[in-house]
């Protein structure tokens, strides 16, 4: 029997800022995502503007 799976961390519209600027900087998504403690799809969705669309305006081009 497995043990059981420890689910994901819950990210905040301060955390989505941040993961942007970190994607501006160049940090790759699988990076980002062993530092939130999230699977990379996560990431991939805010970047995407699947989650937290409203990011996206807090963070310059």
């Amino acid at each position: 029997m497995l043990p059981p799976r420890k689910p994901s961390n819950k990210l905040t519209l301060d955390d989505a800022i941040q993961i942007l600027k970190m994607l501006k900087q160049g940090y790759i998504q699988s990076r980002i995502a062993a530092f939130y403690e999230v699977n990379q799809a996560r990431i991939s969705e805010i970047k995407n503007k699947r989650k937290f669309p409203e990011a996206h305006k807090y963070v310059k081009d």
